[in-house]
């Protein structure tokens, strides 16, 4: 077996070790809180041809997850929340279809997971892909040594893995992102760069647009990426004809456009600019005379008070080369994550302080935390040999590919947004920072560098190995591992709703049957097993919001017993309730009074249990100023 041979053997082995650790986290994981509302959404494009559902999110993974789906014997109910917005003409409520998705396969017992599980081979696969992309890639640039160094971080990254294992558009927008710009690289880099190279290039350009709309920075990002080549720079004599390229440039656009067009099916393409209702201060302005409320719908305050901004201008008839909802769910995405207006804007969390409007450095900070030792250690090797190692430097032509890309993400999501959700948003820039570090293979040959390489990957794939399977939960042992990851961040980075099945097998090891609980989750807990009862939230905090009211199932008291409780929520993180058919509103500190009391156990370290004495409740029911236990 020759040496290329045992290359591409290790690193089919790579894959296959990143595919097991995978499928663990995808039959591990409880339906997340966004992927309870993504298969709906997917189901419903299929079946009535429109995009409107959930449409914050381009289709192309919520589509490709309804085969597998269906597969698995999905069903779906459109009797209630899609026919009232039918009758009423009101908008439909995603959160609304995801209760009757869950309602519609409920049983038999565990069939709702097993159709999620199903689902999310979509995201093992582009997972894949992206291995493979990033092996091929690295192996181009600096080596068959290289590919395996890049290849190795991508299989045994904790941030990778947990978010290839459930269904959500993060992971594929970050691999069809690399994807796409490899493909540009290639095509641009070649000797003649022709129109069939362009054309693939468009396709993919178009295919991840969509995927996740964080990949519109590519159209801002390949202009700047092709000045080398244009102006000539590092390689003497090799400058490329300015009019081909911004000829073949053109087609590659159009191409993606029309990619875009066809995976909505077309539908509203041409709309006059002027014809839309947008919601995000960036489409709208101010009305001059407020409109009457729009009683049917969600957002019907603001679009009382704002309007078009293109409406009455020389714009207002200009055909809109893209979808209708294509467009409307980018505007709403922007507007639902705007703090500006009262009301919108999510909640976020960093060491300790929740607010509304985020912290420029978060990104960075939560790459710090939730990044491996290996990982952070290879970064390091990597710089040291880019500044030191003359051999691994490519040209400047190559090298802007790969440093370009992540750096202007990162800045984007540092500083012209507010949304401070959790590092998967940062997840595109994953890819690119792997490919850096290949420009370690070259240097396998000198004995320390080896040395410091087989370290790094060692520790990487340690720090995978030990906290599987409940990879979202890592952060690095040298800010205290997930045990203290609370300090630092949650929501998404550290509890998704993903632990329902574990706190089942918890209290199944144990003859526990039922427990009080306030879990952090879309779904109805029932769905895992679970046997629950609502526990009394604090009532100065349903007091001071807007929408929360003292619910019938919910007790006036704290009684001594087991409780579970999600760590966002003790955190003081506010969100829902699912029981049943309802959503019960959990407002900010409703459940913090738990940081008064010791966990006796975390389940996947997003769920604290805890054991509440006859002290403990009393104290606890005073402080809250709830009524004496009798």
């Amino acid at each position: 077996m020759n040496g290329g041979s045992r290359i591409l053997w290790a690193a089919a082995l790579l894959l296959v070790l990143h595919a097991s650790l995978v499928a663990w986290g995808i039959a591990r994981n409880s339906v997340t809180i966004d992927e309870a509302n993504h298969l709906p959404a997917g189901m419903s494009y299929v079946r009535f041809g429109t995009y409107e559902l959930y449409h914050q999110n381009p289709p192309l993974v919520k589509l490709l997850a309804t085969g597998p789906a269906l597969l698995a014997g999905a069903s779906e109910d459109y009797g209630r929340f899609w026919r009232h917005a039918r009758m009423t003409g009101g908008p439909i409520n995603y959160v609304g279809m995801g209760q009757d998705f869950m309602r519609a396969n409920e049983s038999p017992p565990g069939h709702y997971h097993r159709i999620y599980r199903a689902a999310r081979v979509v995201g093992l696969l582009f997972s894949i892909l992206g291995g493979v992309a990033l092996f091929t890639w690295a192996r181009e640039l600096f080596g068959d040594r290289a590919g395996l160094v890049s290849l190795a971080l991508w299989c045994f990254s904790p941030n990778i893995i947990a978010n290839a294992a459930i269904l959500t558009t993060d992971l594929p927008a970050a691999v069809m992102i690399l994807v796409s710009t490899y493909a540009f690289w290639r095509w641009l880099h070649g000797p003649r760069p022709g129109w069939l190279g362009a054309c693939l290039v468009g396709v993919l350009l178009g295919l991840a647009q969509l995927t996740k709309f964080s990949a519109l920075a590519l159209f801002g990002l390949w202009p700047l990426l092709a000045i080398p080549v244009l102006a000539g720079w590092g390689e003497t004599g090799q400058r490329k004809a300015p009019g081909p390229l911004l000829a073949r440039g053109a087609a590659i656009v159009t191409l993606s456009l029309l990619t875009i067009n066809l995976g909505y099916g077309f539908e509203g393409s041409g709309r006059h600019l002027g014809e839309f209702d947008f919601l995000s201060t960036t489409l709208t302005v101010p009305r001059l005379r407020p409109a009457d409320p729009q009683p049917l719908h969600f957002h019907r305050s603001v679009y009382a008070a704002r309007v078009n901004r293109f409406r009455g201008t020389v714009l207002e008839d200009l055909p809109v080369p893209l979808p209708e909802h294509y467009l409307l769910g980018l505007d709403e995405q922007s507007f639902e994550t705007n703090p500006q207006f009262p009301g919108y804007g999510f909640p976020v969390y960093l060491r300790g302080e929740l607010r509304v409007g985020g912290w420029w450095y978060y990104y960075v900070y939560a790459l710090l935390v939730k990044s491996t030792p290996g990982a952070q250690l290879l970064a390091l090797a990597t710089l040291a040999a880019l500044l030191f190692a003359a051999r691994t430097r490519l040209g400047p032509r190559t090298e802007i590919f790969v440093w370009l890309p992540p750096i202007a993400m990162l800045g984007a999501m540092t500083f012209l947004t507010d949304i401070n959700l959790g590092l998967r948003y940062a997840l595109v820039c994953f890819p690119f920072f792997m490919l850096a570090a290949g420009r370690l293979g070259p240097l396998w040959s000198a004995p320390r560098w080896r040395a410091l390489i087989v370290l790094g990957i060692a520790l990487h794939a340690g720090s995978t190995l030990w906290i599987a399977p409940h990879y979202a939960a890592y952060f690095s042992p040298m800010v205290g591992g997930p045990a203290r990851g609370h300090e630092h961040l949650i929501d998404s980075n550290l509890d998704w709703g993903q632990d329902l099945l574990a706190l089942r097998d918890w209290l199944d090891e144990r003859g526990v049957e039922a427990i009080r609980a306030a879990l952090f989750t879309n779904i109805d807990p029932g769905l895992a097993g679970l046997r629950t009862s609502l526990i009394p939230r604090d009532p100065t905090a349903v007091a001071e919001h807007p929408t929360a009211e003292p619910d019938a199932d919910e007790p006036v008291v704290l009684l001594p017993g087991l409780y579970a409780v999600s760590v966002n929520y003790v955190m003081g993180l506010p969100f829902r309730i699912i029981l049943r058919d309802r959503a019960i509103p959990v407002p900010q500190n409703a459940y913090s009074y738990f940081q008064a009391l010791e966990p006796i156990d975390r389940v996947g370290y997003s769920i604290w249990i805890y054991e509440l004495s006859r002290e403990d409740s009393e104290a606890l029911n005073r402080q809250l100023g709830l009524p004496r236990r009798s």
